[in-house]
């Protein structure tokens, strides 16, 4: 177990243990103050019980029965005195006559006079001189370092005394005990807390672990969590997060591919070409020109590149802002679909547009004909034989519902999470027809979502469909 003083495990076994210790202190003080309060209390009360129990039968036939009985039973001694301190009559906490003073056999009354009667000599004057005939004192030993709690109560002419001992505990011997208990109580309870410590700071130190491994860009598929749900969802949360850089990372890798091959091929075209031209013998303007217009072609697409990641990076960061108007939606596609025209009369691609009416929405034009565009390119590159490739148009009571399909195999559930990213390449690639810049679904993703548009994707075996709603 860490002993850091700010670590969970110690700072568990310092409370589990301080608990104890307060616990053990608190019953100590209680022990020594509190008992020995309430101990008296209620042996004030079993006298003053005894007493009325006695006073009401004092002139009953059995009163020395019943004596006897009251003596056991309260745990006290009795005694029974005349006027001038004859004891009449005597019981002990046994039940028996006082073994210690004079007359017959335990059962018959005592009615000679002892010599202790001297004992009560003060006392009694004192039950003769009180109107109310009642006395309730403690009379402390100093020989023995104990009490006596005396009840005393005038009966007709005679008097009742009734006394106990008053040492609820043996304060020296619960105190060493007490003291015993304590140390052991404290050393077991610290055993204990390292354990429970070890056993609840355990799922957080592999959870600890597994951050580590994040940060050297190691990613554990098997984190454990323990048996705590805390620790466990806290677990799941980093199984998540682990598989999610897991798959940012292959895309950073995938990303920096891509970017190399696409920024590379448009500069080496150039540079080929260019250095076609600058070595070029002979004054061919044919040959010079057809050179230059790839070398034109190439630095368009490279710059359309650049553009693309520029505005993608702008979006993402939030600086590129929206100027939302009412537009047209249905004549904003037609007017996409007819710059597609070309493929459809060169390489006979069937592209149809399905609406029911014009419709209108608020939106920025311009980033919505990016969206329409991108994603008509995404369906012609993946579309199937047939080179079919529909966009649909749905009124709906808030909005608007635009749909392009393609026929194309379709997006496996392992990818469809991951098409919205940026460079992301499909497991299967196509030929595509037309250039791209990779980038085409990411910026689609962000332009929908400054919009604050729904949008998705449903994909089988016949194709996909991208779609998204605009608000009217």
């Amino acid at each position: 177990m860490s002993f850091k003083k700010n670590s969970i495990s110690f700072q568990i076994w310092l409370y589990l243990t301080a608990s104890v210790v307060l616990a053990m202190t608190a019953l100590w003080v209680l022990q020594a103050i509190l008992l020995p309060s309430i101990f008296e209390y209620r042996r004030k009360s079993d006298l003053k019980s005894a007493a009325q129990i006695l006073e009401k039968s004092y002139a009953s036939e059995d009163f020395t029965t019943l004596l006897e009985d009251t003596a056991y039973k309260y745990n006290i001694s009795a005694e029974v005195l005349s006027s001038d301190g004859t004891v009449l009559d005597s019981a002990n906490m046994l039940g028996l006559r006082n073994p210690f003073g004079m007359g017959g056999p335990p059962g018959t009354p005592s009615r000679e006079p002892r010599p202790e009667k001297a004992l009560y000599g003060r006392y009694l004057n004192t039950l003769k001189e009180d109107a109310d005939g009642v006395l309730s004192t403690r009379v402390s030993n100093a020989r023995y370092g104990n009490s006596t709690l005396l009840y005393a109560v005038r009966v007709g002419d005679v008097y009742l005394f009734l006394n106990a001992e008053y040492r609820p505990v043996d304060g020296i011997m619960v105190f060493h005990e007490l003291a015993m208990i304590a140390v052991f109580v404290v050393l077991m309870a610290s055993v204990a807390s390292i354990f429970i410590a070890k056993s609840v700071t355990k799922p957080i130190t592999d959870i600890t672990k597994a951050s580590r491994m994040l940060v050297k860009n190691e990613f554990p598929e098997n984190i454990d969590g323990g048996r705590y749900s805390e620790t466990c969802e806290l677990a799941g949360t980093l199984r998540q997060t682990a598989a999610e850089l897991r798959q940012v990372e292959t895309l950073r890798r995938e990303l920096i591919a891509n970017v190399s091959h696409d920024l590379r091929t448009p500069l080496t075209m150039i540079k080929a070409y260019g250095e076609a031209i600058r070595d070029l013998e002979g004054d061919n303007p044919e040959q010079k020109h057809k050179d230059l217009s790839v070398i034109i072609s190439e630095s368009d697409r490279l710059a359309g590149l650049v553009d693309d990641l520029l505005e993608l990076s702008r979006m993402q960061a939030g600086h590129v802002s929206l100027t939302p108007a009412p537009i047209n939606l249905t004549a904003l596609i037609e007017s996409v679909l007819s710059s597609y025209k070309l493929y459809a009369d060169r390489d006979g691609y069937d592209i149809r547009f399905e609406h029911d009416g014009e419709l209108t929405v608020s939106a920025d034009e311009k980033r919505i004909l990016q969206v329409m565009h991108n994603l008509l390119i995404n369906a012609i590159n993946h579309t199937g034989a047939d080179k079919r490739v529909s966009v649909r148009q749905t009124a709906q009571p808030d909005s608007v519902h635009i749909e392009v399909c393609d026929t194309g195999e379709g997006i496996s559930s392992e990818e469809l999470p991951y098409i919205w990213d940026r460079y992301f390449r499909a497991a299967k690639p196509r030929k595509r027809p037309v250039a791209g810049s990779g980038l085409g679904l990411a910026i689609v993703k962000a332009v929908l979502e400054q919009h604050g548009a729904r949008y998705g994707v449903l994909s089988g075996e016949n194709g996909s469909i991208f779609w998204f709603e605009l608000i009217r």
